[in-house]
């Protein structure tokens, strides 16, 4: 059976290599619990990983805007 399960296994195909991710571009998202993205009501903190730089933001807008600032400063 060992066996069986090792053939199985292998037979799936091989995802490909996952796309480089480079740590300084790395951000923690942290919603609210009244936040509905189905709803387009984003609330919340971001922090950029690499500087622990951090930010509320109450929209969409404002947490792209968080991230734009963010990446064009690296």
């Amino acid at each position: 059976m060992t066996d069986q399960r090792h053939q199985l296994r292998t037979a799936r195909p091989r995802r490909e290599r996952p796309t480089f991710l480079p740590p300084d571009r790395a951000f923690v998202l942290q919603l609210r619990a009244e936040a509905s993205v189905a709803a387009n009501r984003l609330i919340g903190r971001v922090e950029r990983v690499a500087t622990g730089e951090a930010a509320q933001f109450s929209s969409l807008t404002e947490l792209m805007r968080f991230l734009a600032r963010a990446l064009d400063e690296s």
